[in-house]
């Protein structure tokens, strides 16, 4: 270094006259001499040489060696000892070089002091001292680009020992770089693999570190295939993450560094894909930046202050093209589209960088929009710029980082726009409440009431009330239908609800100063319970049924008289009654109306009390996103329950899509479900949408679930617990929106027990269990069936079949129907074909069926010796159940064990035949 200014600290005269005039000759400066260190300390303070010459023997107040500490340590100015080794004092003295040696000169230089050796001593050492500041001052660089990305990095050397730590690092694992630099890492970073808490500890990490077998240059988590990665950090806290191990080798292959990426995950898991990976290198400065920015997922650019691109990562280009921003800067939003949100006004980034980062300002989170030909529909993005500085604090480029958010804006308008949705129907609601005939009143758990609606203020003749549920039959007037008896409050369908129990079609009689003359009421109630079945109040729907009650009351005593030529006028009364307070009732909300009066199964048939607990059930199913279990035997319409759940749910809209576990053979169920890429696979000639795919914003039904492999099963329960999937051969997240339905015959709690199933798997879909009954516990829905299967295919084949004979009803009855529903109908289907009556007789039944000997008569009197014929004995079973019901239709209906409908229609059936 030419004209170096140069600091003499040295007592004797002598070798100060050496030395300078050496120095002089080889044209250096020699800015001052000085014989004390207390000197030397103020000279150097003052001065600032580029380098001090020192005797290393020097006494005083402060010795040589102090004053070459303070110089080096204070002020940063390299020091070189001046020492005679031809004296052989000098040599005595051990304790002087070790201290010397302690305080890390540059180098010493021994006597005599030869022009060559004081020449190739100094430049040495300014050489080294100006390297060893600019490895500082990128250092420093470095550290700041480190600490500016968002993802954990972790260095080690050769032998897995910790070398650097970023900020992010320190706070996921809970350590600081000062308590582990020098400390294995895997004694800190404590990566292991599992799923709900069942851990194991990763070896991936512990055997490319102690065995140097990081091969391929990268490691990730992706290597845990079947599960997720987790960090336990210094305090025991499970952070889900995904990390990248790279190692970074010399010339001969030889390993030297490594560098581990990570990030915290979870808030990543629903709604957005795995991040990219994050690699880093520390033995090359330009490769360490290049590694960890090529793995980001973020994209990232630095930029000189002129706009020179110094570098790019994939994911800046996959924003803003292939090729990099050219020159000038003042071009680049038209060149690249950035705009601001409106879309419309290009952003000015020449004057960003004059203007904000040339003064050393950040620029944080500024939401802009880019339109161009790499995207052509435009993505949204927030870009952040941090200005870097050299070792003198002056901006010398700029690193920015833009990040994708338009998913995170499709999601904001998406839950905008279901804000709104939800605003309508709450409106919608209050329009049904108030206008529907029907009185609807709910309460919550306290007892205060929620919802009073005008219908149910008109037919009590009182409004809401504060007062507790126990008051409420008092204050309302709740009788028995006899009109005497005070109805019970702990039995209200209303407080009953409170409990948790519902109520179907209670009978009461009001009256009350508003209504003196009361009213007759049915009452039906629910229980309100919240998504996690906690209970939050409960509702009742009731109507003004007084004209049907008269009517009822007339006609069963009619009946009981034997006056059944005014059973007709009465039954046309009731149907009049029951008319007029049913308009409007399909408009209330499906989880506040009965639903054995008001469902839209209707390609299920059925009345019975079974069948009414599987509506309710569905129902519930239908109005959430719930992976519900469909069990029960072969025949049992186990696929028309989940088409129902489909067609009443929210999803009605999207596809039903099924999937047979027990058709699929196992080498192609995984390409079936998930689809495959183009070249997954030998004849994978073409990228395939399959079945999870094409159930999405709908439901895919898993029939027959009990046979699906045990592979497949974990792979199932990944898709239920993630709601993603990878398509085989693919390596991009796909996002899923489905319900999905299962349905078994088996046993799958005993298959769970013999190993045949996953535990966890059958926790997962068992999540609400439907049942089909089989037909033979519910044997009162098989005329109803019958005469369903009997219409369908005598208009199939154009047969005027009208009916199915007693007989022929009776064998059906009494059959048991291992084959449930699906046997009932193939044999309604097969009577079809062979009856040539109007009646479909016995004989054309199967012949399991038809074979069937006859059940013994049926004798109202069981000591009589007359066989009556079967309508007369029905019709005294019905008048001596009326007599002991006190005429009253409810009870006689629930004691004979069938529905009123069906009293109805019987006792109708008499009067045409008395007619007659």
């Amino acid at each position: 270094m030419a004209h170096a200014k140069i600091l003499i600290v040295e007592d004797k005269k002598s070798i100060v006259e050496t030395v300078e005039t050496r120095l002089k000759k080889l044209e250096y400066t020699v800015c001052a001499v000085v014989s004390t260190g207390v000197e030397a300390v103020e000279k150097a303070a003052e001065l600032h040489p580029n380098i001090v010459l020192i005797d290393l023997e020097l006494e005083g107040e402060i010795n040589g060696i102090e004053a070459a500490e303070r110089i080096r340590n204070s002020l940063d100015i390299p020091t070189v000892y001046l020492a005679d080794y031809s004296n052989p004092v000098f040599l005595t003295k051990e304790d002087l070089l070790k201290r010397a040696k302690i305080t890390n000169p540059f180098q010493y230089l021994p006597f005599p002091y030869g022009g060559r050796k004081l020449y190739l001593v100094i430049e040495s050492v300014l050489y080294k001292h100006r390297m060893e500041k600019e490895s500082e001052a990128y250092k420093q660089r470095r550290t700041t680009i480190l600490d500016g990305i968002p993802e954990a990095v972790i260095a080690t050397d050769n032998k897995g020992l910790i070398t650097f730590m970023n900020p992010v690092a320190e706070t996921l694992t809970g350590w600081e770089l000062e308590e582990v630099s020098g400390k294995y890492v895997t004694d800190v970073l404590n990566i292991y693999v599992g799923n709900e808490g069942n851990f194991e500890k990763s070896t991936f990490l512990i055997e490319a570190l102690q065995e140097e077998s990081i091969t391929t240059g990268s490691l990730s988590s992706a290597s845990e295939v079947n599960y997720d990665t987790y960090l336990i950090a210094k305090s025991g806290r499970e952070i889900p993450i995904d990390y990248n191990i790279t190692s970074i080798k010399d010339e001969e292959d030889n390993l030297t560094d490594t560098v581990i990426t990570f990030r915290d995950i979870a808030k990543y898991k629903t709604i957005q894909e795995q991040s990219n990976q994050t690699i880093s290198e520390l033995r090359q400065q330009t490769d360490l930046m290049k590694t960890v920015f090529d793995s980001m997922y973020d994209g990232i650019v630095v930029l000189s202050l002129t706009g020179q691109v110094l570098f790019v990562n994939p994911s800046i280009q996959e924003v803003f093209g292939t090729e990099p921003p050219g020159s000038p800067p003042s071009k680049w939003s038209e060149r690249h589209g950035v705009f601001y949100p409106d879309k419309e006004t290009r952003v000015p980034i020449d004057q960003y960088l004059s203007a904000h980062i040339a003064r050393g300002e950040a620029i944080r989170d500024e939401e802009l929009f880019v339109r161009n030909k790499e995207q052509t529909e435009g993505i949204h993005v927030k870009a952040s710029v941090l200005p870097l500085f050299d070792e003198n604090q002056t901006v010398v480029a700029c690193v920015c980082i833009v990040r994708d958010i338009t998913k995170d804006k499709i999601a904001a308008i998406q839950l905008e726009q279901t804000m709104q949705k939800l605003q309508d129907q709450v409106r919608l609601t209050d329009t049904i409440f108030n206008s529907i005939s029907d009185g609807v009143i709910a309460a919550d758990t306290s007892g205060t009431f929620t919802i009073f609606n005008p219908s149910a203020e008109s037919i009590l003749g009182i409004g809401p009330i504060d007062t507790t549920p126990d008051k409420w039959s008092d204050h309302y007037g709740f009788f028995f239908p006899d009109r005497i008896t005070p109805f019970p409050p702990d039995d209200f369908p209303l407080v009953r609800a409170l409990k948790g129990e519902a109520s179907d079609e209670v009978d009461m009689f009001v009256r009350n100063p508003e209504v003196p003359d009361g009213v007759f009421i049915s009452v039906s109630g629910r229980p309100l319970q919240d998504e996690d079945g906690a209970e939050k109040g409960g509702v009742i729907v009731f109507r003004d049924v007084t004209h049907r009650v008269i009517a009822e009351e007339a006609l069963t005593q009619a009946f009981a008289q034997g006056q059944l030529e005014i059973v007709e006028p009465l039954l046309h009364n009731i149907r009049n009654a029951i008319n007029s307070v049913t308009v409007g009732s399909d408009d209330l909300p499906k989880d506040l109306v009965d639903k054995r009066l008001i469902h839209s199964f209707d390609e299920i048939v059925g009345n019975s009390t079974n069948m009414q607990q599987m509506f309710a059930a569905m129902q519930r199913a239908a109005e959430s996103d719930i992976t519900v279990l469909i069990s029960g035997e072969s025949g049992t319409g186990k696929e028309l329950v989940a088409r129902a759940i489909h067609a009443n749910s929210s999803r009605k809209g999207g596809a039903f899509i099924t999937v047979n576990c027990a058709a699929i053979p196992e080498t192609l169920i995984e390409s079936e479900l998930f689809g495959h890429e183009q070249g997954a696979f030998t004849g994978a000639t073409t990228k395939r949408i399959r079945k999870f795919e094409q159930a999405n914003q709908g439901t895919i039904f898993f029939d027959e679930i009990g046979d699906m492999h045990w592979d497949m099963q974990a792979k199932l329960l990944r898709v239920l617990q993630e709601r993603q999937i990878q398509r085989v051969g693919g390596a991009t997240t796909i996002p899923l929106d489905i319900q999905v339905l299962t349905a078994t015959n088996q046993d799958l709690e005993a298959a769970v027990e013999a190993g045949t199933f996953r535990k966890d798997l059958f926790y997962r879909i068992a999540a609400f269990p439907i049942k089909a009954p089989p037909l033979r516990d519910r044997r009162e829905d098989i005329p109803l069936l019958a005469h369903h299967f009997l219409q369908k295919y005598a208009e199939k084949v154009t047969k005027s079949i009208k009916a199915i004979s007693a007989d022929a009803l009776r064998l059906l009855m009494e059959y048991n129907f291992p084959g449930n529903v699906r046997e009932l109908e193939n044999s309604i289907q097969r009577a079809v074909l062979l009856e040539t009556t109007e009646q479909l007789q016995p004989n054309n039944l199967p012949p399991q069926i038809s074979s069937m000997s006859s059940s013994q008569p049926i004798l109202f009197h069981p000591d009589s010796p007359v066989v009556l014929p079967f309508e007369e004995v029905e019709r005294q079973v019905l008048a001596h159940a009326l007599k002991l019901m006190d005429n009253n239709l409810t009870k006689t209906a629930q004691a004979l064990k069938i529905d009123r409908s069906t009293l109805y229609r019987k006792l109708k059936s008499y009067q045409r035949a008395a007619s007659d």
